[in-house]
């Protein structure tokens, strides 16, 4: 297996610690208040962004609180690498849940993943404030859409 790049070699997220990982720990939960706490266990699996990377062309415009994030395409293994960080504990562990379905994942498995019914099914939708949940789907679809234009742009060659 080829080597990442870093600060995406320091990321298990989808990898080594997968979705299922992330969902059994809210299957647990009985209540928001516990599930509030699991969301915050998983904000530490976040590996940050450092400083040095955290710069306004990784910054996603639209979010509620800052988000960064950055994308690596490996053509040897065609797969998609990303990292993302928030100085936010609660945006952090949603930013897991995305990471760990989008994260060594395929193009086609990106582009068809949707945030609304994980939301749902965890009960989340309706904890969240609409702009928080906006905010989330602008990192999703900035996700898409750098995974569109790399395709776009092989297609151009």
């Amino acid at each position: 297996m080829q080597t990442l790049p870093y600060p995406f070699s320091e990321s298990t997220l989808g990898i080594d610690f997968k979705i299922t990982d992330a969902l059994d720990s809210f299957s647990k939960s009985k209540d928001w208040v516990d599930r509030y706490r699991q969301l915050f266990k998983l904000a530490d699996r976040n590996i940050p962004i450092e400083d040095q990377w955290r710069k306004d062309e990784y910054l996603v415009e639209g979010c509620e609180s800052p988000v960064w994030l950055m994308h690596h395409f490996d053509a040897r293994q065609q797969r998609h690498f990303i990292i993302a960080d928030s100085d936010s504990k609660i945006i952090k562990g949603l930013l897991v849940l995305i990471l760990c379905n989008c994260n060594g994942q395929s193009s086609d498995t990106i582009l068809e993943f949707n945030l609304e019914p994980m939301l749902v099914n965890l009960d989340f939708g309706k904890y969240l404030t609409p702009s928080r949940t906006s905010g989330l789907l602008t990192v999703i679809n900035k996700i898409k859409n750098s995974v569109i234009n790399l395709l776009n742009s092989n297609i151009e060659k």
